[in-house]
């Protein structure tokens, strides 16, 4: 395996969201994982809000770091 880790950009969104989805589907502790919405995800990356970071194998999304900066958007909630 050869990882590659550069910065995200929409055309790597739905992968994103595929692989939070598969991550909390497996989790024994569902709980410890709070994951924002695939539409909140899609609207913070469209507005800039959101920074996101991947590690590629290859063309395989191996793993992936979001960081929400909402700023005053509704879906701030903290």
């Amino acid at each position: 395996m050869e990882l590659t880790i550069r910065k995200g950009t929409m055309a790597d969104v739905e992968s994103f969201i595929g692989l939070m989805t598969e991550v909390h589907a497996e989790m024994e502790q569902k709980e410890w994982f709070c994951m924002d919405s695939p539409e909140v995800i899609r609207k913070a990356m469209e507005a800039g809000n959101m920074e996101l970071w991947v590690a590629m194998d290859g063309q395989r999304m191996a793993g992936a770091l979001g960081v929400l900066h909402p700023g005053l958007e509704e879906y701030n909630y903290g």
